[in-house]
């Protein structure tokens, strides 16, 4: 297990917590100024950016796969699935700006409660800048290059966090905004500087076609799973006020902290695991080390939710605008346990290429998900906690 974990990665896996120990803070400090109004704002665009990750179509996803699962000293044939995965990521933006423009310039009012159009325009730019910066982050892990992966993760939350001394209201929600766009950009320089790839512009068409096609499959792996989460944020956004939307996102801000610091773990495994679990034998050594990874990541998460499950009480003592909000935490936590317990096994799967499996079984649960929150709003007209209960 040491010899796979390293020392260099550890320093990486201490600098990711310290990176999430900045966006817990920032979470706190952002809902304790704008209130649950503003919060409410602040999450819907949040939620809209987390779907807009899934808007490159899995190319990144791809990228990483046949990274790890090739062999990593074909220099040549690693360039040319990086440089063309960086044409087929320069297309996705290209489209999602031109929608982006159109709307714009229309005039085309979209979820108004939230103020959306007013915003539209830079969420968009973001995305697209994150494309890129993912599809990067890709190509220096799947080469254990950890310091830009630790700088691109760690400059979003340290270029936020002063911003609350200087502004509140909708004028903080455009100060987070820009400072998102200052932190895709700087990060973007220091992986261009640093690529252990030579990029390049000679396309290759069927190289586009086939990293959109494994794309296209592991993304809709990735997104019925972890769409299960979002579609329970977007039911809460359409249904219930702008308040409403506020509480729920603090309570999922800080029920994803707890789980947080354990995709640490799982970043920085799941090349490596791929790469050993391709193999058309598996031996029993990689065997006992899938079953300790496996122990290890799934203790750490349940110590994560009992410390959290017993000091969410005395957070609120400090947040009284969210008292109330003990029982939709809980569900939540217990939810993304649960999600989280099927690490490893679906690295497995993927590295077989049978990631369709996967996608029938989470379509099943999203649609499950979707009818039972609509009929408990519609017609039992139940409360925004039940929503995440419904999770589980």
């Amino acid at each position: 297990m040491l010899r796979i974990i390293g020392n260099k990665i550890i320093l990486f896996i201490v600098s990711r917590y310290l990176s999430y120990f900045i966006q817990f803070l920032n979470s706190l400090i952002i809902a304790y100024v704008l209130g649950p109004f503003y919060l409410g704002i602040w999450g819907f665009l949040a939620l809209i950016l987390q779907y807009m990750n899934f808007g490159n179509f899995g190319i990144d996803i791809a990228l990483n796969v046949n990274l790890s699962t090739g062999d990593i000293k074909d220099v040549q044939k690693q360039s040319n699935l990086a440089s063309n995965a960086v044409f087929a990521t320069f297309i996705s933006c290209t489209l999602y700006l031109l929608i982006g423009v159109v709307l714009y310039l229309f005039d085309f009012a979209l979820f108004e409660k939230y103020m959306f159009t007013r915003f539209m325009l830079v969420v968009i730019l973001i995305s697209c800048m994150n494309y890129f910066n993912v599809l990067f982050l890709n190509i220096f892990r799947t080469y254990s290059l950890f310091t830009p992966i630790s700088i691109f993760q760690t400059i979003l939350q340290a270029l936020q966090l002063p911003m609350f001394l200087f502004f509140k209201d909708v004028e903080l929600i455009w100060a987070l905004l820009v400072m998102m766009i200052a932190a895709h950009f700087i990060s973007m320089i220091i992986f261009i500087r640093k690529m252990p790839l030579t990029l390049h512009w000679k396309i290759d068409y069927s190289l586009v076609k086939s990293l959109y096609k494994r794309g296209a499959s592991l993304l809709s792996y990735a997104l019925t799973f972890y769409i299960l989460l979002l579609s329970t944020r977007s039911m809460v956004g359409y249904f219930y006020p702008v308040e409403t939307m506020g509480y729920f996102t603090f309570s999922a801000n800080i029920a994803s902290a707890l789980i947080v610091g354990l995709s640490s773990l799982e970043f920085v495994l799941f090349p490596k695991m791929l790469n050993r679990l391709s193999s058309d034998s598996i031996s029993e050594k990689t065997l006992t080390t899938f079953e300790e990874i496996r122990y290890i990541y799934m203790s750490t998460a349940f110590l994560a939710t009992a410390i959290g499950l017993l000091s969410y009480p005395v957070l609120l003592l400090f947040f009284k605008e969210y008292e109330g909000t003990e029982s939709v935490f809980t569900y939540l936590v217990i939810c993304q346990v649960i999600i989280s317990s099927g690490f490893g096994y679906s690295t497995l799967i993927i590295s077989k290429g049978r990631e369709q499996f996967l996608v029938v079984h989470g379509l099943v649960a999203l649609f499950i998900n979707l009818a039972l929150s609509y009929v408990a709003h519609k017609i039992f007209n139940c409360g925004y906690s039940i929503m995440a209960l419904l999770l589980i």
